[in-house]
C-alpha cells in the first residue's frame, strides 16, 4: 500500500520513511536499529521493480544509452539513496583497517569490535546487509548496475576487509585449520537470528563475507585480486575452508531443483568432483558443456570446457569463452550463467542476429537484444557494445562496414 500510494499518511512520504529508516540504522538503540533495517527489507522488493523499470525505459532510448556511457547517472536507482550513509561511515572504517594485515597479532589486546565499538560495529553490518538483500532480490541486469556502483564508490576496498577484521580470532589465527568451525560460522543466518540481541558481531561479520561472495562474486573476486599476496592467501584460506564448500552445495542444489524444467537443455551434476555438465540440443544440433568448480570458488576462475558436439551452427569455442567471461566477470550464480548460455542458443536457433560485437545474443549485462542498427549494412549492436566500440576505437563508425553510424 506505501509503495502504491507513495506514502505512509497525509504527511509522510515514502521517501520520508526511507530517509528515516536509512538515518536510524545507526541508531544507539538496538531495537531502533533493527526496526529501521527491517523497514528498508520490507521496501526493497517493490523499490527494486521500480528500478528495474526505470531501467527498462532508459534502456529503450539510444540516446539515453548513450549518455550513460560517457558520464555515468547514478541518481535514479535505490541504492544512491544509501550513499550518504554508506560515505558517514566511512572514515572511521578506513582508520578501522589502516595496516590491518589479515592475520591476529599477540600484541592485539584491544578485540577488534571494541576498536570500532560494538554499536558502530552493528550499524555497518546492518548498513551492508541491507544492500547486499537489495542485491541478491535484483534480476542481473539490475544487480549489475548496483555492482559498479559499489565498485565506482570503491566500498569493497573499505567494507571486505572491515568483515575480516572483525571475524573471530581463531579462524584468522589459524585459517588452514578452521574447516568445522569456519563452516558453522559462515552459515546463512535467517532474520530473526540476525535481530535478535544475542547475535555477536563477529558472527555476523562471517555471514556477510558468505553473502558478499554468494551475491557478487565478482566485486569480491577483483578485490581479492588485487591484494597483496600475503593478504591474498589468507583470504583465498578462509574462504577455501570456511566458505566454499557451503557455496558450492547451494550452486549444485540450485541446479539440481532446476534441472528437469528447462526445454533443450539438461544438467548432471557432479558435486564430489565439483563438475557440472550442461548439453543444449535442438533438432540435430548439440554441444556439451563442462564445468568445473575451483577449491577457492568462487574466488578462483571457474573452468569451462567444450565436450562433444553435432553441428556446426552452435560454434562451441565462442559460447565456452562467452560462459567462461560471464562466470568471472558478472556477479551470478552458475544457474545464472547457463540460463544466458541457453537464452542466447534459443534465441539464435529461432533466427535472431547476434551482436557484431560481443557474439552473444542477449548482452550479458542488460539481458537485451541487439537493438541499434546501421542504416547502411543493417547489422544490428547492444547499445552498451555500440558505444564501448565508438570509446576504444575514438570513431563514430560501424563497426562491420566502417561507414558512419
Amino acid at each position: 500500500m506505501v509503495l502504491k500510494a507513495n506514502k505512509v499518511d497525509s504527511k509522510i512520504t515514502l521517501d520520508d520513511l526511507i530517509t528515516f529508516a536509512l538515518n536510524n540504522v545507526s541508531h544507539w538503540n538496538a531495537r531502533v536499529r533493527i526496526s529501521a533495517a527491517a523497514i528498508l527489507r520490507k521496501l526493497s522488493a517493490g523499490l527494486i521493480q521500480r528500478d528495474l523499470e526505470q531501467l527498462q525505459r532508459r534502456n529503450e532510448t539510444a540516446e539515453q544509452q548513450q549518455k550513460n556511457s560517457e558520464e555515468v547517472d547514478d541518481s535514479w536507482h535505490l541504492l544512491q539513496r544509501f550513499k550518504i550513509k554508506v560515505d558517514e561511515f566511512l572514515p572511521a572504517l578506513s582508520d578501522f583497517v589502516t595496516e590491518f594485515n589479515y592475520k591476529i597479532n599477540e600484541t592485539d589486546v584491544v578485540p577488534a569490535v571494541e576498536q570500532l565499538g560494538k554499536d558502530r560495529s552493528v550499524a555497518c553490518l546492518l548498513l551492508w546487509d541491507c544492500i547486499l538483500e537489495i542485491c541478491a532480490k535484483s534480476p542481473s541486469e539490475l544487480r549489475s548496475i548496483y555492482a559498479s556502483w559499489i565498485t565506482r564508490n570503491h566500498y569493497e576496498q573499505v567494507l571486505l576487509p572491515a568483515l575480516f577484521k572483525l571475524m573471530p580470532n581463531e579462524i584468522l589465527k589459524n585459517p588452514d585449520s578452521g574447516a568445522i568451525y569456519g563452516q558453522t560460522m559462515f552459515a546463512k543466518l535467517e532474520w530473526n537470528q540476525i535481530k535478535s540481541a544475542t547475535l555477536k558481531p563477529e558472527r555476523y561479520a562471517c555471514h556477510l563475507y558468505t553473502q558478499s561472495l554468494r551475491f557478487l562474486p565478482a566485486v569480491v573476486r577483483r578485490w581479492w585480486n588485487g591484494l597483496n599476496h600475503r593478504h591474498a592467501a589468507i583470504v583465498g584460506k578462509v574462504t577455501s575452508n570456511c566458505v566454499s564448500s557451503l557455496l558450492c552445495q547451494d550452486e549444485f542444489q540450485s541446479l539440481i531443483e532446476r534441472k528437469d524444467k528447462q526445454d533443450n537443455m539438461q544438467i548432471k551434476v557432479h558435486a564430489a568432483a565439483r563438475q557440472v555438465m550442461a548439453v543444449y540440443s535442438i533438432d540435430e544440433a548439440k554441444v556439451e558443456l563442462h564445468i568445473t568448480l575451483p577449491n577457492n570458488f568462487p574466488l578462483g576462475a571457474v573452468t569451462v570446457e567444450g565436450g562433444k558436439q553435432i553441428g556446426g551452427r552452435l560454434q562451441s569455442r565462442q559460447v565456452v569463452m562467452q560462459l567462461s567471461i560471464f562466470l568471472t566477470h558478472q556477479n551470478g550464480s552458475v544457474w545464472d550463467g547457463l540460463s544466458l548460455w541457453k537464452r542466447n542458443l534459443d534465441r539464435k536457433f529461432e533466427g535472431v542476429e547476434e551482436c557484431y560485437v560481443c557474439y552473444s545474443v542477449i548482452h550479458q549485462d542488460t539481458c537485451q537484444l541487439p537493438k541499434l542498427s546501421c542504416k547502411t549494412c543493417k547489422k544490428k549492436f547492444h547499445g552498451p557494445c555500440l558505444y564501448r566500440w565508438f570509446s576504444t576505437s575514438n570513431k563514430s563508425t560501424c563497426p562491420i562496414c566502417r561507414n558512419i553510424f
